[in-house]
C-alpha cells in the first residue's frame, strides 16, 4: 500500500515489482526499467513522458495510468484470468504481447482515451477480453506490422473498445474452435472504425463484427466462418472468404470495385446485405431465411438458394440472377419473397414452391420476374395458392403440379412451355390476362382467369395424351385467339376423353390456326363431329385450319 513518488533516476536492473498502493514516475526526462517488471497489483501512475519497459512485463493485475507513453519493448505476458486497466496515455507494444491459456481469460481494461499501438503480436491464447472501460473514448491500433491472433480459448474473446487494424488479425489455430467478436459502439458513422490491414479466419473458428460502422478497405478471408452482426459493416476490399458467412442483423455493405465472390454458404436470417458492388456471386448455398439483398448490381446465387416454410424476406433493387435450384420448403403457411424498388429476377434454374410461398410485389418502382429459356418455376406442393403479384415473364418452362398457382399482376409468355400437371393456373382479373404470345400451354386441369393467345401454342395435353382445359371464373372465364395464335388438338376416338377439349365459362373469340392430328391409330368416318372448343359464346373463326 502508500504511495511512492520517483522524481530522479530509475536506474535498477532486478526484477520491479509492483505489488500495491501507488508508484508515481514523475521524472522529467525518459524513464526505463532495464529489469523484468512483475506488475500484480496497484497502480503505476505519473508525469513522465516516456517509460521503456525493456524487461519482460508480467502483468497479472493493477493499473497502468502514466499519463505519457510507455513502451513494452521487453513484451508483456498476461495470466489466463483477472484483470488489467490502462487509464490513459498510451502503451506501444513492439515486442510480443501473450494471454496465458488454461483459464476463463483476463480482462484488459482501458479507459479514459487510452490508446494502444501494436506492431508485434498479440497472442490470445484463452477467451481474454479486450474492453472499453469508460471514459474518454480509447482505441486499439494494430499498425502496419502489427499481428492480432487468438489461437486458442473455446468461447469468445470480446473486443468492445475501438479497433483500427492497418496489420493483420489472424483467428484460429490447427485445431479448436473459438470467436474473435469485433463489438464497439463506439465506431460510428462520422467516426468509423475498421482499416486496410487484412483479416483471416481458419477453419473451425469465427471472426464476427458486432456493433458500430466499421470501414474495411483490406482483404477479409479463410475457411472459418464471418459473422456480421448488428451494426454496420463497410467493406471495400476483397472478400475471399470459403467458409460460412453469416449475416443475422445490422447491415452489410459490399462495395468493392471489382466483382467478389462469396465461396462458401451464406446464411442471411436477418438485417441488410447491401452496398455499391456491380457483381456478386454467392457460390456457396444461399441459405435466406429473413432480412433484405439490396444490392444496387447483380447478385448471382450459383449455389442456389433455400428458403423456409414462412416468414418473408425481401429484394430490394438490383438483380438477383439464380442459375441453379431455389427450394421453398414444406410444412408452412409458406414465405413471402417480396420485390420491390424495380428488383428483377433472372431465372435459368428451378424455383420449386414446395409449400404455398408468395412472390410479391411490395412497392416501389415495379419489379419483374424473367423465368428465361432453361429456367423452371414450378408449384409442387401447397394446400391453397401461391400468388405471384410481380410481373410475370415467362421463356421457360412453368408447372402448375399442386394447389393454385395465381399470376395477379400479369404474366407473358414468350416462349418455352407452361403445363397443368394437377394443380389450377389462375390470373386475377381481366386486366392481367394471361397472355401467350410464344411458346405452348400443355396439360390438362382448370384455368382461373382470361387467357388471351396472340402468338402461342394452346395444346392440351401431350404429344402422345390428349387433354382438356377448363377456363373458368363467373366473369372472365373468356378464350382469345388471334394473330399467329395456334389452337393444336388431337384426336384419337369419338367418345368423351378421346379429343383434346377447351371448355370456356366466358365468351370465346376465335382467330389464328386450328391444327388437328390423328393419335392412337384413330381413323374418322364421314359424320363423326368433334367438340373440341365451348364456351358462352363463340364469335368469329378460325384464319386457317390444318386437318
Amino acid at each position: 500500500g502508500g504511495t511512492v513518488t520517483l522524481t530522479g533516476n530509475y536506474g535498477a536492473t532486478g526484477p520491479t515489482n509492483v505489488a500495491g498502493g501507488t508508484l508515481n514516475l514523475d521524472e522529467p526526462t525518459p524513464v526505463t526499467i532495464a529489469g523484468p517488471l512483475n506488475f500484480t497489483g496497484g497502480t503505476i501512475s505519473g508525469t513522465a513522458s516516456t517509460l521503456n519497459l525493456a524487461g519482460l512485463t508480467t502483468w497479472t493485475a493493477g493499473t497502468l495510468s502514466l499519463a505519457g507513453t510507455t513502451t513494452a519493448s521487453g513484451g508483456i505476458s498476461f495470466p489466463n484470468v483477472g484483470a488489467a486497466f490502462l487509464t490513459g496515455g498510451t502503451l506501444n507494444t513492439p515486442a510480443a504481447v501473450t494471454f496465458a491459456t488454461g483459464g476463463s481469460g483476463l480482462s484488459f481494461l482501458m479507459s479514459n482515451g487510452a490508446v494502444v499501438n501494436n506492431t508485434a503480436t498479440w497472442n490470445v491464447q484463452d477467451d481474454a477480453f479486450i474492453g472499453y472501460n469508460g471514459g474518454a473514448n480509447t482505441a486499439f491500433n494494430n499498425l502496419t506490422s502489427g499481428v492480432f491472433e487468438k489461437t486458442g480459448g473455446t468461447t469468445t474473446t470480446q473486443v468492445t473498445t475501438p479497433f483500427f487494424n492497418s496489420g493483420n488479425v489472424t483467428v484460429g489455430a490447427a485445431t479448436g474452435s473459438a470467436t474473435l467478436n469485433i463489438a464497439s459502439s463506439l465506431c460510428t458513422s462520422t467516426a468509423p472504425c475498421g482499416g486496410s490491414g487484412s483479416w483471416n479466419v481458419m477453419p473451425g473458428y469465427t471472426l464476427a463484427f458486432n456493433s458500430g460502422t466499421l470501414n474495411l478497405s483490406g482483404t477479409v478471408s479463410g475457411a472459418g466462418t464471418v459473422t456480421f452482426g448488428s451494426g454496420t459493416i463497410n467493406l471495400s476490399g476483397p472478400y475471399t472468404v470459403t467458409g460460412t458467412t453469416n449475416i443475422p442483423s445490422g447491415i452489410v455493405n459490399f462495395n468493392q470495385p471489382s466483382p467478389v465472390t462469396i465461396g462458401g454458404p451464406l446464411n442471411l436470417t436477418g438485417g441488410t446485405l447491401s452496398g455499391t458492388e456491380s457483381a456478386l456471386n454467392v457460390a456457396g448455398l444461399f441459405n435466406w431465411t429473413a432480412g433484405t439483398l439490396s444490392l444496387a448490381g447483380t447478385t448471382k446465387a450459383s449455389g442456389g438458394i433455400s428458403f423456409p416454410n414462412a416468414g418473408a424476406v425481401f429484394l430490394s433493387g438490383g438483380t438477383l440472377n439464380t442459375p441453379a435450384n431455389v427450394t421453398f420448403a414444406t410444412g408452412g403457411s409458406g414465405l413471402s419473397f417480396l420485390m420491390l424498388n424495380g428488383a428483377v429476377v433472372n431465372n435459368t434454374g428451378t424455383w420449386n414452391l414446395q409449400d404455398d410461398a408468395f412472390v410479391s410485389f411490395d412497392g416501389g418502382a415495379a419489379p419483374t420476374f424473367n423465368n428465361l429459356a432453361g429456367g423452371v418455376f414450378e408449384k409442387t406442393g401447397g394446400t391453397t395458392n401461391s400468388q405471384v403479384s410481380t410481373a410475370f415473364n415467362n421463356a421457360g418452362s412453368v408447372f402448375a403440379n399442386a394447389a393454385t398457382l395465381n399470376f395477379t399482376n400479369g404474366f407473358t409468355q414468350t416462349g418455352g412451355v407452361t403445363t397443368l400437371g394437377g394443380g389450377i393456373l389462375q390470373a386475377s382479373n381481366s386486366v392481367n390476362p394471361l397472355k401467350f404470345q410464344g411458346g405452348s400451354l400443355t396439360g390438362s386441369g382448370t384455368i382461373n382467369g382470361p387467357v388471351v393467345n396472340s402468338a402461342g401454342n394452346v395444346a392440351p395435353g401431350s404429344s402422345t395424351a390428349v387433354g382438356a382445359f377448363s377456363i373458368t371464373t363467373s366473369t372472365f372465364g373468356t378464350y382469345t385467339q388471334s394473330g399467329t395464335g395456334v389452337f393444336t388438338v388431337k384426336i384419337g376416338g369419338t367418345g368423351t376423353g378421346q379429343f383434346d377439349t377447351v371448355t370456356a365459362t366466358g365468351a370465346a373469340t376465335i382467330g389464328g390456326t386450328l391444327n388437328a392430328a390423328l393419335i392412337n391409330g384413330f381413323t374418322p368416318v364421314v359424320g363423326n363431329s368433334f367438340v373440341v372448343l365451348s364456351a358462352a359464346s363463340v364469335t368469329c373463326t378460325f384464319a386457317s385450319t390444318n386437318l
